[in-house]
């Protein structure tokens, strides 16, 4: 449920395009060695331009306040913004002997296309002893590209330095620069700093220096540290802090907001400077193969939405994800016909062949998107900049209505216009005359997920029968249908039933998966079947005397859980929007009474109703419904949030038992009703409704069986059966397409209905004699239980309401009917 980041990142605001589906069940990072690199990093001097910045003798810091064992005395970054360089000198302190295992490794990550890196000096500070090892620095050299498995090469090397011979009660300092900008922005440039960290820091650093007067710079949360000095046409921000109190992480924090303090500087600032730049990178007229393609995925008779539709299914489906984010790649697309030579393309290239055949078949305003995955509606929290985008989607209008797509999201059901598009908030729609950010503004109303389960618990002795159908709609299907594209229909059905075995621990499979998917409806039926041996527990220590079984839905887990609700210093975030819905249903082995529940909540996260009814004296359902209202809940509001979410998760299962020592009627032999009517014998053999559905059934019009009269009712027995009861039941049965059956296992035969005269002051009320009989046959003999039963009912009301009396007269009948009533029949 709730998003979580176990570390604080530094604010990276790079360009990458993100993969919509990632693994199901693990993520898998890959680093590829390499042994001999062809850039190494130069020892040299630290740039003229630095100045040195004083190691702080005074800390406020305890080793009982800091994670990891060690901390950072001094972070010292500095900028020369018109030579492109990032100057950073750090001091950590090595506070325990943990410590020590957490500093000795030096990661330095770049993009070795257009970065250069030098390393200036590496010390150690011992007591009274300066150690200088900067002559001992030898880096290995790593290939990280933790992202290929999403096929996203980023071109990102880390140069790996293992410190040897440092201690616990050191303090270890180090300085290295960094050059140069992604060439793709042109004179573009942007610096990003952090000011703090997850450990206290005894001192912060920060020194920007620019001679263009025109630069923007913002310190986020820091505004009044930023001392702006300006002599001989060189200007320096400078920010300098003493005893920073560490960061307060929380691992359900959102992934926009952004904890920490922060300086930006960049050379651009406005949106439409960034238009301007991305109007430039998107243009691309190499595209004539387009018409190529449309021989191939148009039809003559096709539509304009018809040609819409195929060219995103080309688009989305058969252009596979292939992300080359090195250097100039990282932003600049591939021109259309080189996306469509290869048949590969990441989120850039994508967008731009899809808007440009949307273009070719008259959507002329039809345009790439870019957006930040993370940042959602916070992005202009940022100083404009093409820096801060790591992903591009497509917009088109139809009719002057507004469409958005996202050409990496492949496999989705429905049309263009019915199709799920995640909301990113706000993005910069590349297009002539844009001065500004546009809000999406999607509101998904389809994506949902409903769930069906029947579970046939009727015996104690044999194994219960377990069927989930399980229906997905929206971007809840297209996600499914993702992970089928990736994953088995049998690695699926495995992690289901891992799921389940969790709440039945003997749960078995009893046939395989099924999925049946509606892609032009875009819903999603997938089918389970299991099979429970053992379900009933006769050796439960808290009921020593009951078969007892527990139901929880398992499902609902994946929505709800157990948290702790500690006082949140930030918002939090929850999955947004997210719908389920499930419905149980429960056969049992005999009579069980239990009154109707029901219990709901509404708090600013998520509506959230649980109920359980009996349908029948021998069935239960549960129904549960959970509703996410918002993907952020403020911290206020959380403490109620989480009080409501724990009172769910704590009651959700139902412990149900009988007694050991009560004879009950298997519901395998009332599982299926049989009604005598006229001599002809009806199975109602659908599961899904019962004597009571039929016997109640509001929608069959039945013959006035009487007319009232003051003082006397005349209401003769033929009228009942054949204007009445009888016809209703033929109709009922008829519409349902019953069979037949040659032998019944269990009849029930209504062989009396009477009314009695002589009932109140007035003579307006009736007693109504009702007698049944039912017919058992159990190996090869025949058993039969008579009940007889009557009910006060208002004499004015005998014809409109017998189908309700009648009605409650079953239900007392089958509640109280068991084993010992039946006798052999003659």
């Amino acid at each position: 449920m709730f998003f979580t980041r176990k570390e604080l990142q530094l604010l990276y605001l790079g360009n990458r395009c993100v993969m919509t589906i990632k693994s199901l069940f693990h993520v898998l990072f890959l680093f590829i060695a390499i042994s001999a690199y062809a850039q190494d990093i130069a020892i040299r001097s630290a740039p003229s331009w630095v100045v040195p910045v004083a190691i702080p003798e005074e800390s406020e810091v305890s080793k009982y306040d800091i994670i990891s064992g060690v901390y950072y005395k001094l972070i010292d970054y500095q900028v020369n913004f018109d030579e492109d360089i990032q100057f950073s000198h750090f001091v950590q302190n090595v506070v325990t002997s943990g410590g020590v295992s957490n500093a000795s490794q030096l990661n330095i990550t770049y993009d070795s296309s257009y970065q250069k890196a030098e390393f200036h000096y590496l010390r150690i500070k011992r007591k009274e002893q300066l150690i200088d090892k900067t002559q001992d620095v030898k880096f290995e050299f790593i290939k990280n590209e933790e992202q290929l498995q999403s096929n996203i090469y980023t071109g990102y090397v880390t140069a790996l330095l293992v410190i040897e011979d440092l201690r616990k009660g050191d303090l270890l300092e180090f300085a290295y620069s960094l050059q140069g900008s992604n060439p793709v922005f042109a004179n573009g440039k942007f610096y990003s700093l952090p000011l703090e960290d997850i450990n206290p820091i005894d001192r912060v650093y920060a020194r920007l220096i620019f001679t263009n007067v025109d630069n923007e710079y913002k310190c986020v949360g820091c505004d009044d540290a930023v001392v702006k000095k300006q002599e001989n046409g060189v200007t320096t921000l400078l920010i300098d802090k003493y005893h920073i109190k560490e960061v307060k992480m929380e691992d359900t924090m959102p992934p926009w907001i952004i904890p920490y303090t922060y300086v930006m500087l960049s050379n651009t600032s406005s949106w439409a400077e960034v238009n301007e730049w991305a109007l430039g990178i998107f243009e691309q007229d190499d595209d004539d193969m387009i018409e190529t393609i449309f021989e191939e995925i148009f039809y003559p008779e096709y539509t304009l939405d018809d040609k819409i539709n195929a060219i995103i299914d080309f688009v989305q489906d058969d252009i596979r994800y292939m992300g080359m984010e090195s250097g100039i790649g990282s932003i600049m697309p591939f021109s259309p016909n080189q996306v469509l030579k290869q048949r590969f393309g990441d989120c850039k290239d994508k967008s731009l062949l899809i808007t440009t055949m949307l273009r070719k078949i008259g959507l002329e305003h039809s345009y790439p998107v870019l957006v930040n995955a993370q940042m959602n509606d916070n992005i202009d929290q940022f100083i404009p900049s093409g820096y801060v985008f790591d992903h591009c989607i497509a917009y088109f209008e139809k009719e002057g209505k507004p469409f958005w797509l996202d050409p990496t999201n492949s496999y989705q059901g429905g049309n263009y216009a019915t199709m799920a598009t995640y909301d990113y908030g706000k993005g910069l729609i590349i297009r002539p005359g844009t001065t500004d950010l546009t809000s999406m503004d999607i509101k998904d109303t389809t994506s949902a997920t409903y769930v069906y389960e029947f579970l046939d618990a009727s015996a104690f002795a044999e194994p219960a029968t377990f069927k989930i159908k399980t229906n997905v709609e929206g971007n809840k299907a297209d996600f499914t249908r993702q992970v089928l594209e990736y994953y088995s229909k049998k690695q699926l059905a495995e992690f289901y039933k891992y799921s389940y075995g969790q709440i039945f621990s003997s749960l078995q499979e009893a046939e395989k998966l099924k999925v049946n998917d509606d892609i032009l409806k875009n819903e999603m039926q997938l089918i389970e079947n299991y099979s429970i041996p053992d379900f009933w527990d006769d050796n439960d220590p808290d009921y020593p005397e009951k078969f007892t079984m527990t139901f929880e839905p398992a499902v609902m887990y994946g929505y709800v859980s157990a948290i702790n609700c500690e006082k949140k210093e930030h918002p939090v975030f929850f999955t947004y929007p997210n719908k389920v819905v499930q419905k149980s249903a429960i056969d049992l082995p005999g009579p069980m009474a239990i009154p109707p529940e029901s219990r709901s909540f509404n708090n600013a996260a998520f509506t959230f109703h649980q109920s359980i009814a009996p349908t029948s004296t021998n069935s239960l359902l549960f129904t549960y419904e959970y509703t996410a209202k918002t993907d952020e809940v403020s911290a206020s509001d959380f403490q109620e949030v989480c009080r409501d979410m724990n009172d769910i998760v704590n009651n959700l299962g139902t412990t149900i038992y009988y007694p050991k020592d009560v004879e009950i009627i298997p519901l395998k032999l009332l599982k299926y009703y049989y009604v005598q009517l006229d001599q002809k014998l009806w199975k109602l053999n659908n599961v899904d409704f019962s004597i009571e559905d039929v016997v109640d059934n509001r929608d069959v019009k039945t013959n006035s069986i009487g007319q009232v009269k003051t003082g006397v009712l005349n209401i003769p027995m033929d009228a009942v059966l054949s204007g009445g009861i009888n016809k209703q039941f033929e109709d009922y049965l008829d519409f349902a397409q019953v069979s037949l059956p040659s032998a019944a296992p269990l009849t029930l035969v209504i062989n009396k209905i009477k009314v009695s005269e002589e009932i109140g002051l007035f003579k307006d009320s009736a007693i109504l004699h009702y007698a049944y009989s039912f017919l058992l046959k159990e190996n090869g003999a025949s058993y039969v239980a008579v009940i007889e039963d009557s009910i006060v009912s208002s004499g004015i009301e005998i014809t409109n309401r017998h189908e309700e009396n009648i009605r409650m007269s079953l239900e007392k009948s089958l509640a109280s009917l068991t084993r010992a009533d039946f006798e052999l029949a003659d």
